[in-house]
C-alpha cells in the first residue's frame, strides 16, 4: 500500500507539471524560499492541529462520523506503515498537493479570474479530493483556503508545503498510535 500511495502522490505531481507546462504556470511558485517561509510553514500547523485534537475529543455527531470513517477507511490503509513511511508519504503529499492545488490551480486561475475565485476553486477541489464525509469536505475545503492564506502570507510555496506535510505526519502518527493495538 505504501508504494501505491507514493505513486499516487507522484502522479499528482506529474499532473501538476503537465498542466503547468501546458498553461505556462510556474510550477514551484516563487523560488525565493527562505527561513521565514520555513518558520511560517511550521507555525501554521498549530491551528490545524488544534482543530484535529478538537475533532478527536468532540462528541458532536459530524465529528464522530469523521472518526468512524477514518477507522473504517484510513486505519486499514495506514496501520502497517512505519514512521519513516508516514514521513515520506506526508512529504510527498505536502509537495505534490500544494504544487497542484496552490501553485498550478490557484496560481493559474488567479490572473484570469482574480484571487478570491482562484482561492475558492482550488480550495473546493482540494475539499472534493479529501471528502471522507460531507463535514470533512467542508473542513478540507477550509484547510485549502487556509493553505492559500499561508502561501499568500509569505509568497513562498514552501510554507504551505511544510504546513501540509507536517500536519499530515503528526495527525497520521498520532491517530495510528491512538487506534492501532499492539497485536493488530
Amino acid at each position: 500500500m505504501f508504494v501505491k500511495a507514493i505513486i499516487f502522490e507522484l502522479l499528482l505531481l506529474l499532473l501538476a507539471w503537465l498542466v503547468a507546462c501546458f498553461f505556462s504556470i510556474p510550477l514551484w511558485g516563487e523560488a525565493n524560499w527562505d527561513w521565514v517561509g520555513f518558520g511560517v510553514g511550521i507555525s501554521s500547523t498549530l491551528p490545524m492541529l488544534s482543530m484535529f485534537f478538537w475533532l478527536l475529543q468532540s462528541k458532536w455527531e459530524p465529528n464522530r462520523k469523521i472518526i468512524q470513517m477514518m477507522d473504517e477507511a484510513v486505519l486499514p490503509l495506514f496501520k502497517d506503515f512505519t514512521i519513516f513511511q508516514i514521513a515520506l508519504l506526508s512529504i510527498a503529499a505536502g509537495i505534490s498537493e500544494e504544487v497542484l492545488f496552490r501553485a498550478v490551480i490557484q496560481g493559474g486561475l488567479q490572473s484570469a479570474s482574480g484571487l478570491p475565485i482562484a482561492v475558492a476553486i482550488s480550495a473546493l477541489l482540494f475539499g472534493v479530493c479529501h471528502a471522507l464525509t460531507k463535514f470533512y469536505f467542508i473542513l478540507a475545503t477550509l484547510m485549502g483556503v487556509y493553505f492559500s492564506l499561508v502561501w499568500m502570507s509569505t509568497s513562498q510555496l514552501l510554507s504551505p508545503m511544510i504546513a501540509h506535510a507536517l500536519y499530515d505526519f503528526i495527525v497520521l502518527v498520532w491517530y495510528l498510535r491512538l487506534r492501532v493495538k499492539p497485536n493488530d
